[in-house]
């Protein structure tokens, strides 16, 4: 018997009302293995895209995306994330540590979205898995200069030695 393995994990079905993404994480991460109907990853996922949280009306609208990263790790078997997507909640996002511990920690990661502005890029700089596996990362702005600045300098992007920085409209100098 042949078994087949996910490649992907699209959660934006979780985007309507009528899915609750925490229930189904719950009973995802408490349910005997038996009765998952044999649910197996790869590896390496090609994707993983989380609902976008900004849909959630709730105080903790991230509640769940740990014990969904913890069980991809401990149950699922995945080790690397070609492409992860976090549409996170703009009023009220994950912290930088919150993600660096339940995501960046326990995952290589090569593209990386994360929608929350002004990251501090220390959180990928400092992941031993993940300083080398970035090859893309997509960054959000308020426009803050020392943010900016911070994030094309040797210390921040200068330290992800696979990153291709392509500026969009940032002076050349800023390179150099």
């Amino acid at each position: 018997m042949k078994t087949e393995k996910e490649l992907c994990l699209d959660m934006s079905d979780f985007n309507r009302s009528s899915h609750n993404f925490k229930q189904f994480v719950t009973e995802l991460t408490t349910s005997p293995q038996h009765t998952l109907n044999k649910l197996l990853f790869e590896e390496c996922l090609v994707s993983v895209f989380l609902p976008d949280l900004n849909t959630f009306k709730k105080k903790t609208p991230h509640d769940g995306v740990n014990e969904l990263f913890e069980w991809l790790k401990d149950h699922g078997g995945v080790k690397r994330i070609k492409s992860l997507n976090i549409p996170d909640n703009t009023s009220a996002p994950m912290s930088d540590e919150f993600v660096k511990g339940c995501i960046l920690e326990r995952f290589a990661i090569e593209k990386f979205v994360w929608r929350k502005l002004d990251i501090n890029l220390d959180i990928l700089v400092g992941s031993k898995l993940n300083r080398t596996s970035l090859t893309d990362i997509t960054l959000y702005s308020t426009g803050n200069y020392s943010v900016l600045y911070h994030w094309v300098s040797s210390d921040g992007i200068g330290k992800l030695p696979n990153v291709r920085f392509i500026p969009n409209g940032f002076p050349h100098h800023w390179l150099n």
